[in-house]
C-alpha cells in the first residue's frame, strides 16, 4: 500500500496545502525493509525502497509488517489509530529529530493514513442490537470577530450546560464516550463543538489566502460565540491541552459568564497538589520525572510545557494552602478542644526536658539540632574519641571554613570546627 502514498497524498489539495512549508527527508520501516519519503512543499517527490547506502534522513518510523497492516485497515483497532499510540504500546519506534514532525504532526498524521484509502473495502461493524447512541450532531453559524464560521457540534443529556474543549489538532469526537455515560448526562447537558479548521467544523471563507492562528483572543471569542448562539445559561467550560489553558483565561476575563471552568491541562494536577499541600518536595519529584522521561508526555506536549503548567497549578494554590495550613493549626486544637501550651509543658515534662537539665541529660530524651563550635580541649580528637569521653550529643555535619563534610567517626576536629 505504501507504494500508493504519492498517489493519495499528492492528489488531496488541502493535505498538499497543509504541508505547503515543508521539505523534509523521512523514513518509513516496515518490518525490515525501510522506505525513504522525501517531501517538497507538501507533495510527496519520491518514495524509494530501501535500504539505500549512506541516504540521510530527519526522522524514522518504524513498526513490524503486521502492525502496519492494522494501521492501514480501513476501521484500525483500538491501539494501531495513531503512531503515538503505537508507540506507547511497544508496537512502533519514532527516533531522529523529531522537530519538523511535532511542527507538522497533522500534516504527518494525515499522510501516514493515505494508505487507508487503498485498504480495499471499508470494514463492517457488526450490529450489536441495542439501541441509537444520545449523541446528536448539528451544524450552525456564528459571528466570530466579524466573520462567519458554520460550526459543527454534538451534544447529549440534559442538565448543566458542560462545554467541552478538544485539544489541538483533534475534534470533540474526543468527549463522545463522555456523552455515553449516564451518570454525566443525567445532570448535565454535555456539549462538544468543533474548532474552525477543526474535525467537521469549515475554516472561514478565503482561508487559502490566509495563514491560519489561534490566538488568544479567537479562541475566546469562538467559544463565547457559541455559548451565546446556543443561548447557554452561565455553562460550566472544560478543555484539555489548549483548552485546560483557555479556560483559565475565561475565568480572568468572563468571570460572571460561566459558573465554573475545568482545566484538564498536563502537569496541573501535581501542581495544584503541590501547591495546596505547601510541599515543595511534591512540586521537585513531579518535575524531576518530566525532566527524566519517568512520566510519558502527552501527544504534542513537550517536557517544558508540562514543566511550566506544573509551576502554574503550584503558584495558584500555594497561597490557599498556606492559609488553610495557618487556619488549621489556629482553630483545629480548639475545634478538637486540645490546649496545645498545657500538651506541650506535659510532653516536655515527660521527657526530661526542662530549664534545669543540662543537654547530656536530655539528648537521649528528645531530638535536638543545633550547631556548636569544637572548643580548644577537642581539637586534634577524632568524632568517634570525643563520643568515647561521654559527649552524648550527635553531631550530623561539620563545617570547616565554608567546606562541609560529614561527621564520620574518623575525622579529626579541629579548633573553630562547627558541628551540628
Amino acid at each position: 500500500m505504501i507504494d500508493q502514498l504519492a498517489e493519495r497524498v499528492n492528489g488531496d489539495d488541502h493535505l498538499v496545502w497543509l504541508g505547503r512549508f515543508l521539505d523534509v527527508d523521512f523514513m518509513i520501516g516496515v518490518g525490515d525493509t525501510p522506505y525513504h519519503v522525501r517531501i517538497e512543499r507538501g507533495r510527496v517527490a519520491e518514495v524509494v525502497e530501501g535500504p539505500q547506502l549512506m541516504r540521510p534522513w530527519t526522522f524514522a518510523i518504524r513498526a513490524g509488517t503486521e502492525a502496519w497492516a492494522k494501521f492501514w485497515a480501513p476501521v484500525p483497532e483500538p491501539g494501531y489509530h495513531d503512531i503515538f499510540a503505537m508507540a506507547k504500546a511497544g508496537e512502533a519506534t519514532v527516533e531522529g529529530d523529531l522537530h519538523a514532525l511535532m511542527a507538522n504532526l497533522r500534516y504527518f498524521k494525515e499522510v501516514l493514513a493515505a494508505p487507508r484509502q487503498a485498504a480495499g473495502e471499508p470494514a463492517t461493524i457488526d450490529d450489536p442490537g441495542g439501541a441509537p447512541e444520545p449523541i446528536i450532531g448539528r451544524y450552525m453559524t456564528v459571528d466570530v470577530l466579524g466573520r462567519a464560521c458554520r460550526v459543527y457540534w454534538e451534544e447529549a443529556g440534559a442538565g448543566i450546560p458542560l462545554v467541552c474543549l478538544h485539544t489541538a489538532g483533534a475534534d470533540g469526537q474526543q468527549f463522545r464516550h463522555l456523552m455515553c455515560d449516564d451518570a454525566v448526562t443525567g445532570r448535565y447537558r454535555v456539549i462538544a463543538f468543533d474548532m474552525p479548521w477543526h474535525g467537521k467544523s469549515l475554516p472561514p471563507v478565503g482561508y487559502q489566502r490566509e495563514e491560519y492562528r489561534l490566538t488568544t483572543e479567537l479562541y475566546a471569542e469562538t467559544i463565547g460565540a457559541v455559548c451565546r448562539a446556543l443561548e447557554l445559561d452561565r455553562p460550566v467550560i472544560m478543555g484539555c491541552s489548549m483548552g485546560g489553558r483557555i479556560v483559565l483565561h475565561l475565568a480572568r476575563t468572563w468571570p460572571d459568564e460561566f459558573r465554573a471552568v475545568i482545566g484538564l491541562e498536563y502537569g496541573f494536577t501535581a501542581g495544584l497538589m503541590a501547591g495546596a499541600l505547601t510541599s515543595t518536595p511534591t512540586l521537585a519529584g513531579a518535575q524531576d520525572a518530566v525532566t527524566s522521561g519517568l512520566a510519558a508526555m502527552p501527544e504534542g506536549m513537550s517536557a517544558a510545557q508540562a514543566k511550566q503548567n506544573i509551576s502554574i497549578g503550584y503558584a495558584i494554590t500555594y497561597l490557599f494552602g498556606t492559609v488553610g495550613l495557618i487556619l488549621l493549626i489556629r482553630y483545629l486544637p480548639a475545634l478538637l478542644k486540645i490546649n496545645l501550651p498545657e500538651e506541650a509543658r506535659q510532653l516536655a515534662k515527660e521527657r526530661g526536658f526542662g530549664k534545669k537539665h543540662k543537654l547530656e541529660e536530655t539528648a537521649e530524651k528528645i531530638p535536638l539540632i543545633r550547631a556548636f563550635e569544637i572548643p580548644d580541649e577537642l581539637a586534634g580528637k577524632t568524632i568517634g574519641e570525643a563520643r568515647a569521653q561521654g559527649r552524648k550529643a550527635l553531631p550530623l555535619r561539620l563545617r570547616r571554613g565554608t567546606k562541609i563534610m560529614e561527621a564520620a567517626n574518623d575525622l579529626e576536629l579541629k579548633a573553630g570546627d562547627i558541628v551540628s
